[in-house]
């Protein structure tokens, strides 16, 4: 294969919210303890490569600002119950 011909199968993913799906009440999960098997996952179903978007931290002024604005939280729990 050409390796200019190769297109490349990319999930992007919310990293915030994905990361709460392997949090367990005994253990803290970061993205550097995700367990191999959801990598593997990835492989099978011929992911080349996973892009987390909002892989950062928030500031108290930002969450502030815009976490706690009535009609932003409405939005946010009908976006994500």
């Amino acid at each position: 294969m050409n390796r200019y011909s190769f297109n490349p199968a990319i999930l992007e993913i919310n990293g915030r919210i994905w990361i709460k799906r392997f949090r367990h009440a005994s253990k803290n999960i970061t993205l550097s303890n995700i367990d191999e098997s959801f990598f593997d996952f990835l492989k099978q179903k011929s992911i080349d490569y996973l892009w987390l978007m909002g892989a950062w931290q928030n500031s108290e002024d930002s969450a502030e600002k815009y976490c706690l604005v009535e009609g932003l939280r409405n939005e946010y729990t009908e976006a994500l119950p």
